[in-house]
Formats: C-alpha cells, structure tokens, sequence
C-alpha cells in the first residue's frame, strides 16, 4: 500500500467574541430625576430579570446630547461603575466590580475592544450573566427646564466567546498508509496537519487479478514485480491456499519469477474446489502490494468397477475381474494392490480385465480378511480406485514334487525348506512309482529330514519309474503362521 506523509503542526488558538442581540429598550428621564447644581445626578431604571441599572446625568452636554455614565449591580450585589466618554468620535469604557462606592478597581476594556456606542454587553466568559451598558446619546424634549424629559435608547447584545485554531510552528513530519488518517490542511485533536503527498509508493505486480480456469494437470505461470521508489528492496512471499510456497528476498525489478504448481501441489488439490494463489511484495519501507490468482483442478478421476466386491473364502489363487473407464477419455495405467502390497502392474489399460493371483504371491498372503484395490490413473495423474474383500483360512500348507525316471530309484533325500510353528505338524512323503495311477506313498520319518530315505516299494504299473515328493505342514494346535518355501534333496 502507498505510505502517504502529513506535517504535523501546533494548533495555535485565537479566541474573539460576536455579538448577538438580545433585547432592545428606551430610557425615560423626567424632571422628578434631577437634582440642580455641577455634581452628578444618580438616576434609577428598574431593567429585566431584577437588575437595576443606575445613571449619572452629567451638568454638562456636548453638541446638544447628553453623555452618560452608568452603574449597575448583578445577581450577587456587587456594585459596578461603568462610563463612557466621547471625544473627536472615539471612546472607551472602564468598568470596576467592588462592595463599596468609593473602592473602585479592576478596569479593563471588553476583549481588549472599546465597546460600540449605544450598546448593552452581557458576558459570556468570565463575566457571564452581566451586562454591560453602553447607552445611545440622550435626546432632549423640551427647553432645559424641571419639566423636560430626556430619552435614551439602547440595545443589549449578549458577548459570544468563540475559539478558533490556525497552524502553527511545524514540529515534524508523521505517515500513515490511510490517505484520510489527519486533515488535508486543518486541525485534529492537539495538532494541525497539512498533507505533503506521497512518502513512499507501493510496490508493483504485474499481471493483474483474474481466475485462470480449470487446470487438468501441474503447470507453471509466471510473474514480476518493480517499485516507483528507488533503492527499496523488494521482498515476494508466494501461497498457495494461505501456504506459503516460494519466498524471494531483495526481488530483482521486471525480472520473471515462477509460481511452480508441481505435480505433488497439484495432486493434493481437491477436484473441481476453487484454489487461490496469492502474491505479496512488501518493500522495504513497509508498502505492500498484492495480487491474486484463482484457478481449479478440473480433471476427472478414472472409475473403476469391479465384477465382484465380495469374493468370499478363497483357500487357493483366484481370479479378479474389473473394468476401467476415464470420463475425460484419458488414457488409463492400473495397478492391482492386496493389502497395499502391489501384486501386479498392468500398465496401459482398456476396458475390462482379468487377472489370477499368483501362487507364490497367494502363499505370502496370511490368513484373515483382506482387501482388494484396483487402482487406476489417468494421464494427467488423476486416481481412481475399486475395491473388493475376500477371506484366506488355510489350516495346511502343501507342495509336491513329481519327476519321471528312465530307472527305478532306489533312495531319496529330502531337506524341507520350511518355518514350522510351534504346534504344527510337518509331513514328507516320497514314492519311486509316481507315474502310476495308483503310486506307492512312503512316509518319511522325522529323523530321516534331510537324510538318505531307501524306497520300500520295488514294483510299478507304469511303462516308466518317476520319483514324487510330497510336503505337507498341518496348522494343527499353532497359534502362528508356518511358512514352506520348498526343499532340497536328490534322488539314487
């Protein structure tokens, strides 16, 4: 994202005040108000809300119109003179707050500002809830005499204190990667900002975010990235679904880059689900930029049927019967598992099949229950499967062996091949007429194993003599599998 810089100013404060006009009123002065001589005369008005607000009418007038003064007291009776003075156009109020007539002090002007003729102030700040009167020239009535009467008229406006803020003394410099995080140019909380552009540009990616489609196997797309700013460096982080799968540090600008989707990321992804690649690039001030892929594994997996799911006790090798077929049309490779231990790689495939267990292969496989997987892939790695169960209960293991001979023999040895559990019984059994319909079979005692053995029998009924060798384990009391790989001997 772009880092964008404001300057970070004081915020000085001005304060001033406005008027607002309240009230509006007219003063009578009658002769009963007078008293004769040079001194002062104090005259009475009752005003709104319970002030009285006094005036003192000077012996003197100037240009015909009376100048006034005046005093008041306020809601707590704290005595105020206030007066006014006109020369050459211009004047100035002093006013004094005291509980004593003769004790006057504290004068200033209003806000610094000499007070407009003909005007009452009442303050909002530190005086709130006085008035301050200023009253209009007095208009005479009459001809100087005891019956005369004077008019004042006069507005109260209400003092407004307003604080207003400007920009002040530059302090330093802050960034936020929120273009509207601080004013453009104006105040927030205790500082004045003013925007000064961008500090740093985001970093680029090319291409821009779109769904790339169905993908029917592992594939390879590229990307690169560059910065407006000079001397960043770049750093790429590549994930595949929120997992990271290609880092590049210190990125060369406008350099080609790959998303590697391999065959063992592509096989892991669910059929027909939407997968997002995300590419993010964060330069060394902190931008970012990122940028956004969507693609989904579109190919469909092999089917595979299978004639029979259940084949029941099979004591000997049997036959599993299966067909396979891909929806896409893909060419199909199978593979037939026992117990996930491959029995056999049929490679390319078409249509039904058939296969018998070999008997080597069927003699490894214990008794018990055990399942059957026929597992077939399409060209573009997708994996189908079929599945079936059958049941081995051997409780013997056999092997025989038959030879013809141009002579009689006359002995044989017979050394068994063979891992015989505890409670099993072994059996060898040989014959020197095996060529006959009805051969002679000789048991072999225990402490002949692997020793010369003379054949008993001296007679056939075939043309030719043939040797036979029969070797048999019964399961018997065992608990424990026995094994017979076969024998070695040799026949005289």
């Amino acid at each position: 994202m772009t880092l964008h810089k404001w300057g970070r100013y004081t915020k000085d404060v001005r304060t001033d005040y406005s008027e607002q006009l309240v009230d509006s009123f007219t003063f009578y002065i009658s002769k009963e108000d007078f008293i004769t001589g040079d001194s002062t005369q104090i005259l009475w008005t009752k005003v709104e809300n319970g002030k009285y607000v006094s005036y003192f009418l000077p012996s003197t007038h100037v240009n015909g119109k009376w100048i006034r003064d005046s005093y008041y007291l306020d809601d707590s009776n704290i005595f105020y003179d206030e007066y006014k003075h006109f020369e050459g156009g211009k004047g100035y109020v002093n006013e004094f707050a005291t509980n004593d007539y003769s004790s006057l002090a504290n004068a200033y002007k209003v806000d610094g500002q000499l007070p407009v003729y003909g005007k009452v102030y009442r303050f909002t700040g530190a005086l709130s809830g006085k008035y301050k009167v200023a009253l209009g020239l007095s208009e005479r009535h009459g001809n100087y005499s005891r019956d005369d009467y004077f008019t004042t008229k006069a507005s109260v406006y209400e003092l407004v204190k307003n604080t207003n803020y400007s920009k002040g003394s530059k302090i330093d410099t802050v960034t936020s990667t929120n273009r509207r995080a601080y004013p453009d140019n104006d105040y927030s909380g205790s500082y004045w900002y003013v925007y000064e552009g961008i500090a740093n540009q985001e970093p680029t990616i090319s291409g821009q975010d779109e769904d790339w489609g169905g993908y029917k196997q592992a594939f390879k797309r590229y990307y690169s990235v560059d910065d407006g700013d000079s001397g960043q460096q770049l750093n790429v982080v590549v994930t595949l679904n929120g997992v990271t799968i290609s880092t590049v540090n210190n990125a060369t600008r406008k350099s080609d880059y790959p998303i590697d989707i391999d065959d063992s990321k592509f096989n892991a992804l669910t059929l027909n689900e939407q997968n997002t690649i995300e590419i993010t690039v964060t330069d060394s001030s902190g931008a970012t930029a990122v940028r956004r892929y969507t693609f989904k594994r579109i190919n469909t997996a092999p089917v595979v049927t299978m004639t029979n799911a259940h084949y029941g006790e099979q004591n000997k090798p049997f036959t599993i019967n299966f067909e396979a077929a891909d929806p896409d049309g893909d060419e199909i490779t199978a593979k037939l598992f026992i117990d996930d231990v491959q029995i056999k790689d049929f490679g390319t495939i078409k249509g039904k099949q058939s296969v018998t267990i070999p008997k080597i292969d069927f003699a490894k496989i214990p008794n018990g229950e055990h399942k059957i997987r026929v597992e077939a892939k399409d060209s573009y790695n997708a994996v189908g499967a079929g599945y079936a169960d059958f049941s081995k209960n051997l409780t013997y293991a056999w092997y025989r062996l038959k030879k013809e001979l141009s002579e009689q023999p006359s002995a044989v040895i017979v050394n068994p091949l063979s891992e015989v559990a505890p409670g099993a019984k072994m059996t060898i059994k040989v014959c020197s007429n095996v060529m006959d319909a009805q051969p002679t079979w000789e048991t072999v005692p225990e402490e002949l194993y692997g020793q010369k053995y003379n054949f008993r029998n001296t007679s056939k009924t075939s043309a030719k003599w043939g040797v036979g060798v029969e070797i048999r384990i019964d399961k018997e009391k065992a608990t424990e599998e026995s094994y017979l790989y076969g024998f070695v001997g040799a026949y005289m």
